[in-house]
């Protein structure tokens, strides 16, 4: 154990060679004192040849062992002493002696031990940092974690009164628990986000197998190939692109109705009643057309509608003829309900447009651009001809929709149907909460609906998230949306180069804290006086100049004179210095506006809440990773699925569709169905129920659209 200890000392010593120095040149001579002191003890005894006090330690120890002599050795006077024998003093100075090297022992075994202890204090704590920094790595391969970058302290320097930025090995980290409580990203253009964002969070999604959606606003900032399946009107990626269905089929037919409406048709503000008069006729031919087919019209079946009277009036006849029927059952009763109803908004339609309201031209005007050209066959209001949100969630896809410039208004509005039908999925008491559903909006400013403001508020605790990326706060127009999405959006990132209207709106968001500043006065004060007196006098006697004598005339006479002159200095100076500090205390924001301003390229600064604290995270200033350092955390244990879609799922395929009935086809039906049926009776019966080819009992519902999909490497 000695052995050990001493070694450690030397390699201690080792270690700090200066500060080794000046403990060898302090001890060395307090320990020949020391000796010395102990061999004048010795000799004690002996009468001191001259006047001389003893050593001061004699002295010391004599009267701290006086008590163990029994007044043997008693020293009264430094220069008196009256000795113990010889043999009794060197064992009682042994034993002080022995007694100094344990206490010493221990004292430096304590000390030693203390640095040992702390030694492995702070290789313990490096030791757990290192185990995290590899359990967070290892999670953020599976996608459990997303790491941001690295993050960076802020101290607060109360001399300066300014905050110093320290490097930290923390990183700023999001978990799905951040991502379901929605994030909101304010970054001007080409600051990064896509690429430091966004982008990675399409692989995290992979591996950890959550629902999600990304808009992709330019068409080309992601690779298709990251996705499952992707929706694009590009005409490079009809081959592959999805077709989607408008109508929610898990929604009650009129309420469903009601949104596509909504969505499709755009307020006008200075003119509602066309808008509003169009939505109701939309409403109308959705119903009417759902209650007489029991399915949802094309869109460009209803423009149909619009422009042909005859089919208008066949629809009404039919709905009139269903909603006259008592129904007996629950669901014949809400069919009666559903075609009372869209008779009178069918009635009412038409009622507007035979006075010259122009209903039927304001809903033409809205549905001809998305049900002509190229869009026709990207749309579907068929589940089983496209592909719905709740699909896409429910089979935990990760589907990218490209929606670009030349989409226009109706971009918009197809990307308000998705965020309508995101939010109802997520919001309905049927969902599954046990995995992450997200959905990542850029340039969400042309998404801002209802919807929108209805899902920030209230599908965090559904285990939704929805994360929105704008240029500008003052993107959005509706200060009541502008204040729900932020109020709402727990985790909060203002890239570098914002504007001045985020960075103070950021600023007051952050908060206040009260701060100390610390001012240091040092007054100096100098001054000094001089004094300088001159006198010069002069006297004459003896004669007149007369009064003009500057004129040289003869009467002037000599006389004596004499002349006197004194000079007199003082100077004196004084000096004065006084120096001091005093601390005040005050209210400041966490960051400035100016400092939000100024953020440095390729940082944010970043509010990551996860819930798990009643207090408001602070805001730390994050880097973002660079591309070598992404490889190293990127999830990587994931492998693509392969999707079997069926073809008709896909915009290449046309849409069949069955043609409108009007009277004069109504006719011809009933006139290929009686001569059908004459046939047939005259034919024997083999078979009681006729077989499609598939093998299945025809007229059975088909599946939906998704439950054809096949997904290698999953049951």
């Amino acid at each position: 154990m000695s052995i050990h200890i001493l070694t450690n000392i030397f390699k201690h010593l080792l270690q700090r060679p200066l500060k080794s120095l000046l403990v060898l040149l302090i001890s060395i001579p307090t320990l020949l004192i020391l000796l010395l002191d102990v061999v004048d003890l010795i000799f004690a005894n002996l009468p001191p040849a001259k006047e001389e006090s003893f050593p001061r330690l004699a002295c010391l120890l004599s009267s701290i062992l006086n008590p163990l002599l029994k007044g043997q050795c008693v020293i009264s006077d430094p220069k008196l002493i009256a000795p113990a024998p010889l043999p009794e003093m060197v064992i009682y100075l042994l034993l002080t002696l022995l007694l100094l090297m344990v206490i010493f022992y221990f004292a430096v075994n304590w000390s030693l031990l203390k640095v040992i202890r702390l030694r492995k204090e702070a290789e313990l704590t490096r030791q757990q940092a290192e185990i995290e920094k590899q359990k967070l790595q290892e999670a953020a391969k599976k996608g459990e974690k997303f790491i941001l970058g690295p993050s960076f302290n802020r101290k607060w320097n109360p001399y300066k009164a300014e905050f110093e930025i320290t490097d930290t090995e923390t990183p700023a980290v999001m978990s799905a628990i951040h991502l379901s409580r929605h994030t909101l990203i304010v970054a001007p253009t080409r600051s990064g986000k896509t690429f430091n964002l966004i982008r990675p969070i399409i692989t995290v999604c992979h591996a950890a197998k959550y629902a999600s959606i990304f808009f992709d606003p330019k068409g080309n900032d992601f690779d298709p190939a990251l996705f499952d399946i992707n929706f694009s009107m590009q005409e490079s990626e009809k081959a592959t692109s999805i077709r989607l269905c408008l109508i929610n089929p898990d929604l009650e037919p009129t309420k469903a109705a009601n949104k596509l409406a909504e969505a499709l048709i755009a307020a006008n503000k200075d003119n509602p009643f066309f808008s509003d008069a169009a939505r109701q006729g939309l409403v109308a031919f959705l119903i009417g057309h759902h209650v007489v087919y029991s399915e949802y019209p094309e869109l460009f079946q209803v423009l149909e509608y619009t422009g042909d009277e005859d089919k208008r009036g066949q629809l009404i006849a039919e709905v009139d003829e269903i909603s006259k029927k008592d129904g007996t059952t629950e669901k014949e009763i809400a069919l009666q309900r559903r075609a009372q109803e869209a008779l009178n908004l069918l009635k009412v339609a038409e009622n507007r447009t035979k006075s010259k309201s122009d209903v039927m031209g304001s809903l033409y005007n809205a549905l001809l651009p998305i049900t002509s050209g190229q869009f026709r066959s990207y749309v579907t209001t068929n589940p089983n001809q496209g592909i719905t949100v709740s699909k896409m969630l429910e089979n935990k896809l990760v589907v990218r929709i490209a929606f670009t410039a030349d989409e226009g208004d109706i971009g918009k509005a197809l990307g308000k149907i998705i965020i309508q039908q995101f939010t109802d999925t997520v919001l309905s008491p049927r969902v599954d909460k046990s995995y992450l559903k997200l959905i990542v909006i850029d340039e969400a400013h042309n998404y801002v609906c209802e919807a929108l403001k209805i899902g920030v508020a209230q599908a965090a605790g559904n285990n939704a998230g929805y994360m929105m990326a704008f240029q500008s706060l003052k993107q959005i127009d509706d200060e009541a949306a502008r204040s729900i999405i932020f109020g709402n959006c727990k985790n909060k990132v203002i890239i570098a180069g914002a504007e001045f209207f985020d960075a103070d709106t950021f600023s007051k968001d952050f908060g206040e804290e009260e701060l100390a500043k610390i001012s240091k006065s040092n007054t100096q004060s100098n001054s000094a006086s001089s004094s300088n007196s001159r006198g010069d006098g002069q006297s004459q006697s003896g004669g007149s100049a007369g009064l003009f004598s500057f004129m040289n005339t003869d009467t002037a006479t000599a006389g004596k004179q004499s002349t006197s002159k004194s000079n007199s200095l003082s100077q004196s100076e004084s000096k004065s210095q006084s120096s001091g500090e005093s601390i005040s205390h005050q209210r400041r924001p966490i960051w400035l506006t100016r400092e939000l301003s100024t953020i440095p390229r390729y940082h944010a600064v970043c509010v990551l809440d996860d819930g798990s604290s009643k207090a408001t995270p602070e805001p730390h200033l994050v880097r973002f990773l660079k591309p070598d350092e992404r490889k190293l955390v990127e999830p990587t244990a994931y492998k693509m699925r392969d999707m079997n879609l069926p073809t008709r799922l896909l915009a290449a395929t046309p849409i069949p569709t069955k043609a409108l009935k009007t009277k004069a086809t109504e006719t011809q039906e009933d006139e290929e169905s009686g001569e059908e049926a004459s046939n047939t009776a005259k034919k024997p019966t083999v078979e009681k129920h006729k077989v499609a080819k598939s093998g299945k009992p025809a007229g059975k519902k088909p599946k939906s659209a998704m439950a054809e999909i096949q997904i290698e490497g999953e049951e």
